[in-house]
């Protein structure tokens, strides 16, 4: 397995594999990626963001995730981390997060947000970035839509 920046040609993949985790990756999430890619071809400065593929052995992409900037927090988010469910539990999202996270400290920030979905649904993934010393930081209540309520978790680095 290789780490690797996203190619435009991964994006089919990713998206179906976050399609594939619904309940983490609504419509209205999804949705947003795309642009978000183009804006990084486009400007391909590291400094306000990435994207990171894990491809198996036929560079086939298996995981994904990525970071932005965020001027108005002055700090990085994580986004995107999603594995296909082939892969599950065999470290990629691990890697990937790790890889960001390494590549963030070297710009001199000290710790890094991310944001997920907080619900029944999603209790396995809280865990998981617990595990990897996220703290829950702030629940904001029906942030995207009735229902959908927004946890921000931090990692110091």
């Amino acid at each position: 397995m290789n780490i690797r920046l996203l190619q435009m040609h991964d994006q089919p993949a990713v998206l179906a594999m976050m399609k594939d985790h619904d309940f983490q990756f609504p419509l209205f999430i999804r949705e947003q990626y795309p642009e978000r890619w183009e804006t990084y071809v486009n400007m391909m400065d590291e400094y306000f963001s990435a994207y990171y593929v894990m491809t198996d052995e036929s560079d086939v992409a298996i995981g994904h995730a990525g970071y932005i900037f965020q001027p108005n927090i002055n700090s990085y988010e994580i986004v995107g981390v999603v594995t296909s469910k082939a892969h599950l539990r065999q470290g990629v999202a691990c890697a990937l997060i790790s890889k960001i996270c390494t590549k963030i400290n070297e710009f001199g920030c000290s710790e890094v947000v991310l944001y997920t979905l907080d619900h029944e649904k999603n209790q396995a993934a809280l865990l998981f970035y617990e595990r990897l010393n996220f703290q829950r930081e702030l629940l904001d209540m029906n942030y995207y839509a009735s229902g959908f309520h927004r946890l921000a978790l931090v990692r110091t680095l």
